[in-house]
């Protein structure tokens, strides 16, 4: 059968990343940085990327698309938006790697949060609750 998903990674499920907990995290890169567990945040505006990995990927950047305001419950966070890689790194299949459009602001605390419009929404995804013993699962392939 023909599914339109080319890998899956273990989700996790109840995560801290950078000392913040998270709902659903995945195992990604962004750009080429070392990996690291990506917040999946359907729920949010903008994927955002804050304190050193916002600093190692503005090292080399040329200006943003657009300057913009992030209104959070942890204050309010301006930077550029830019285009990213991120690759989702998969435990089976092969990694997706997608460019979103997302928000570089050093300042930002929380986690690197990846987004649904601009960013999350260029993927299909399907999730795969845990089932007694089983992991659950993050399948992803490209938008057809």
């Amino acid at each position: 059968m023909w599914t339109p998903y080319r890998g899956r990674a273990r989700l996790a499920v109840g995560a801290t990343i950078a000392g913040h907990p998270v709902t659903l995290a995945v195992d990604g890169k962004l750009e080429d940085l070392d990996p690291t567990l990506l917040f999946l945040d359907t729920g949010a505006a903008w994927s955002v990327i804050g304190g050193l990995w916002a600093e190692r990927l503005l090292a080399d950047r040329r200006p943003a698309l657009a300057s913009q305001a992030l209104h959070t419950r942890l204050g309010t966070f301006t930077g550029g938006l830019y285009r990213c890689t991120v690759t989702l790194l998969a435990h089976e299949g092969v990694d997706l790697s997608f460019e979103p459009t997302v928000l570089l602001t050093p300042d930002w605390p929380g986690p690197p949060t990846l987004g649904y419009p601009n960013g999350l929404e260029r993927l299909r995804l399907a999730l795969e609750p845990a089932d007694g013993d089983e992991e659950a699962w993050l399948h992803f392939g490209p938008a057809v």
